[in-house]
């Protein structure tokens, strides 16, 4: 076994031999800490293979401390990682002869004497380390985000997970899509930011149409407003402090979320990746221009800078961290549009930490074709039509998308050894959130839906959605019914 003190609350924890030079996270104050190499001759125990999916981790910045026996390491503005069922076991050794886990105080080591050292000092020991870390919040280096009020996660028992190995990503053998093979959903988005609408949502009421709808797997909303990154449907820790009003008091997100995972849906997450910026459409008006210079205006003061690449860091290790962490599993998958103006690098490590088994796809690509785009990050590909200002998506320009899948492997799309199931996210009418009439025949629709799915790929209707009624638009219901009937 490997002895691991925690750096933040002294906590005494045991992992596995084979959890060596991996990241973790403390059971008891949730600190991320790294397993050392070296292993003490302490017998170990079997533990399960990892399963799901997760980036490969960069090492973080490190400080030093002196304790008075020797220099303590430890990791400065790492992530909090969302626990999981039963990985590598590594236990918390601070047990009571009764057997009972002492969480509020240092555990001793195995083997040791029963000496402690008093409460007070070990009180001071974690006071100092706090300041200490908040200093160092302050310098910030590529790959690793200023310091701020996160929210909390909480740990289910005194067990803590080793973060998911490399080899734990989606391979051939094992496609973390492979749940959405052969399957089909229904996106939408609703106003994000303090409004009315955001206030008076019925959730029930929304839950309760879709279930009319029949055959659908999972749902696709939105975090962020559509091709919008400045407003959300949720609280955020920094956004809504710094321009009040850009997200909702209620968590109109997690109700959505929650309420369909209960009846069996699979959720899935659209956000605007241009961020509080607005990397790719600018200021469109006066009050969208003091909300990007707020933002930019925290950014400098977090990272020291506001150039395009540190906003792009800023995007993923503020803004998708928070979300990531917070909602963890009850996010299935996500799709970040105009990936571009992101870093889908930092992004996919922020939202695989939040959720190993979640699902990724960028909107960074060639249009009107189903390719695997982006074999690194990808899970499942973005899927997006010919424009609609040139023709509509049921045009046979977009035919293209349809036969590559058919001519896929299973509906896996392989680059690289890399796999991406093809997936077709298509608007139902003539612009993506309204639109006066659904521009798909029925046969074609039925016909399309037909090939792909059969083919093991995936298809996404997206369909406008009413704030003052919410509900969506009853037409685009009644003809996801009609065609959904039809499918085999």
């Amino acid at each position: 076994m490997i002895e691991v003190n925690c750096p933040s609350c002294s906590t005494v924890l045991e992992a596995p031999d084979s959890a060596a030079g991996r990241l973790s996270t403390c059971p008891h104050c949730q600190e991320s800490l790294e397993i050392p190499d070296q292993p003490t001759p302490a017998p170990t125990s079997p533990s399960r293979p990892v399963q799901g999916k997760t980036a490969t981790q960069a090492p973080a910045a490190v400080t030093k401390q002196s304790t008075g026996k020797g220099e303590r390491t430890f990791r400065r503005n790492e992530p909090k990682a969302r626990q999981t069922p039963q990985r590598g076991k590594v236990v918390a050794t601070g047990q009571g002869r009764s057997g009972k886990t002492r969480s509020s105080r240092v555990a001793p080591r195995p083997k040791q004497s029963k000496s402690r050292l008093p409460v007070f000092v070990a009180l001071i020991a974690a006071a100092l380390l706090v300041l200490i870390m908040l200093q160092g919040g302050k310098q910030t280096a590529a790959g690793e985000g200023p310091a701020y009020d996160a929210p909390e996660t909480t740990a289910a028992s005194a067990q803590i997970d080793p973060a998911p190995s490399p080899e734990a990503e989606s391979t051939m053998g094992q496609p973390a899509a492979q749940w959405m093979s052969g399957t089909w959903g229904i996106g939408w988005r609703i106003s994000g930011g303090s409004s009315r609408y955001t206030k008076r949502l019925k959730v029930k009421q929304l839950v309760e149409q879709v279930k009319t709808i029949p055959g659908m797997r999972y749902v696709l909303f939105n975090l962020s407003n559509g091709a919008d990154g400045s407003l959300y449907t949720a609280p955020h820790a920094v956004l809504s402090n710094v321009t009040p009003g850009v997200c909702p008091e209620r968590d109109v997100f997690v109700e959505l979320a929650t309420a369909f995972q209960a009846e069996g849906y699979k959720v899935l997450v659209y956000m605007a990746t241009e961020g509080p910026a607005k990397l790719k459409h600018g200021p469109v008006h006066e009050t969208a221009a003091k909300r990007i210079e707020n933002w930019k205006a925290w950014v400098r003061e977090a990272y020291g800078k506001d150039d395009v690449d540190t906003l792009k860091q800023a995007y993923a290790e503020v803004i998708v961290r928070e979300f990531a962490q917070r909602y963890g599993t009850k996010i299935d998958g996500w799709w970040f549009d105009h990936a571009s103006f992101g870093n889908i690098e930092l992004i996919h490590k922020e939202v695989t930490r939040g959720n190993p088994k979640a699902v990724v796809a960028f909107s960074r690509g060639p249009l009107g074709i189903t390719v695997n785009s982006n074999p690194d990050y990808e899970d499942y590909t973005f899927g997006h039509p010919t424009p609609l200002r040139r023709v509509p998506a049921s045009s046979d320009k977009n035919l293209p998308m349809v036969t590559s899948i058919e001519e896929s492997t299973n509906g896996f799309l392989i680059k690289d050894g890399k796999p991406s199931l093809g997936h077709m996210f298509m608007p139902m009418k003539n612009r993506w959130n309204s639109g006066a009439d659904v521009v798909w025949e029925e046969e074609q629709a039925v016909d399309w839906m037909q090939r792909v799915l059969t083919a093991g790929g995936a298809w996404t209707w997206n369909v406008p959605y009413n704030d003052k009624t919410s509900q969506l638009d009853p037409e685009a219901v009644d003809f996801a019914k009609r065609v959904g009937s039809q499918l085999q």
